[in-house]
């Protein structure tokens, strides 16, 4: 996860990477190893953060 988010990182100069979907269910787990230089935070839609996003798209 610190590669990818590292090379996101990299790539797109972010000011914030948000985590969303599954992968924001365990977030409180692993966050605490994550070494990015940018601020990284859980969305607060948790999994249903990609549902609706999905949704959103259609309309």
């Amino acid at each position: 996860m610190n590669v990818y988010l590292n090379h996101l990182n990299l790539l797109l100069s972010p000011d914030l990477i948000l985590i969303g979907g599954g992968v924001s269910k365990n977030f409180d787990l692993y966050s605490k190893y994550l070494n990015v230089k940018v601020k990284v935070e859980n969305a607060s839609l948790l999994n249903d953060a990609g549902i609706i996003g999905a949704a959103m798209s259609t309309v």
